[in-house]
């Protein structure tokens, strides 16, 4: 049996892209593209393709990677793939705060109507990390985890330059992988967006 999902091109424009993703995904299909920007790296690179699967709002938990809309007009509004760090009730209203891993600030708050799907599988290269398995949720909990003390990862950036000042050289951080900064976002500015 074929898998419920279409695969479509990142060329589209992007108003008719989203129309037909959007579509799609209202229909209960799972949808893949390739994620753009660098917002979430390095956990998504700019450029990997992910798959995003519909979701309700109690299907949500703590570093889930949802797919919404930045204004109540899911078609002609911004996307972003961001990170969901914490719900709350503001008003007697449920909301939601997300992040994106490279950024240091919360998101302004969205309501759970502009979710329109979360990030099951990120195509890594040649290989995939399905966010539904034991591991997957593993290294996206602790992602999530990692995320949710921005000072954590300054102080290790901070830990490995002193480290590699008093080691003389980078070799043992090339052997791990290490030698390359964090990823970096063009937007490290904290937004005070407003509800509305």
């Amino acid at each position: 049996m074929k898998p419920n999902y279409r695969t479509l091109p990142p060329s589209l424009n992007d108003r008719v892209f989203w129309s037909v993703a959007l579509a799609l995904l209202k229909d209960g299909n799972r949808v893949r593209f390739r994620a753009p920007g660098k917002s979430m790296s390095p956990f998504i690179r700019n450029g990997q393709t992910v798959t995003v699967v519909p979701c309700c709002q109690k299907d949500l938990k703590f570093g889930d990677i949802i797919l919404y809309s930045t204004a109540p007009d899911p078609v002609a509004s911004h996307k972003r793939l961001h990170r969901l760090m914490r719900k709350d009730a503001v008003n007697g209203k449920s909301v939601l705060f997300t992040k994106g891993d490279a950024l240091v600030c919360l998101d302004g708050p969205i309501r759970p109507e502009q979710v329109l799907g979360k990030v099951t599988a990120i195509k890594k290269g040649s290989w995939t990390l399905d966010l539904n398995r034991p591991w997957g949720e593993v290294i996206n909990l602790v992602f999530a985890l990692f995320q949710r003390w921005a000072v954590s990862r300054w102080m290790i950036y901070l830990g490995r330059r002193g480290v590699r000042s008093l080691v003389g050289g980078s070799r043992l951080f090339r052997l791990f992988g290490l030698a390359r900064p964090w990823g970096r976002a063009e937007n490290r500015g904290c937004q005070n967006s407003t509800l509305q």
